[in-house]
């Protein structure tokens, strides 16, 4: 758990540093066009690839840190024994529905290899390559979360 840890952290922080060039980018984007009637080419197809390499890579880091929504308004007033069970039904009827959407997001990465961006003409299929490993990632994270808490209700190790 800890590797997976390390590299789920080295993925959202490698992720998370393009944030302030993105920021920046559409600041600056956004002051040309406004003042200059001359914004920079490609600067959409730009900020969309950038969004999926923040955001896929950084699924993981977000579940094996504890960081998704989660709506608990009933589930609450249960027993932990009892909640900790429901969240690895729920953990398992969402792993089935990561797998199916990672294969899925595999066969499109291997079927896109000529779809290229509108204005930059960028190939699509590195950045699906990078939402599918992503998506992967987060399923093994997944599996351990859900390998970590049905050890926990065997143990009785329930807080």
């Amino acid at each position: 758990m800890k590797r997976l840890n390390s590299i789920s952290k080295a993925f959202c922080i490698a992720g998370s540093s393009l944030l302030l060039p993105l920021t920046l980018l559409t600041v600056v984007d956004v002051f040309l066009r406004y003042f200059f009637n001359s914004p920079i080419r490609g600067v959409t197809d730009l900020t969309e690839f950038i969004i999926v390499i923040i955001v896929f890579p950084s699924l993981s880091w977000c579940a094996l840190s504890g960081s998704h929504v989660s709506v608990d308004i009933i589930v609450s007033h249960f027993p932990k024994r009892v909640q900790a069970v429901l969240d690895c039904i729920t953990l398992s009827a969402g792993l089935l529905i990561m797998i199916l959407i990672t294969f899925e997001s595999l066969k499109d990465a291997m079927h896109s290899t000529h779809i290229k961006s509108t204005l930059l003409n960028l190939p699509h299929y590195p950045f699906q390559l990078i939402m599918t490993i992503g998506f992967a990632l987060l399923c093994i994270s997944m599996i351990a979360i859900i390998i970590e808490k049905v050890g926990k209700i065997i143990k009785g190790d329930i807080a």
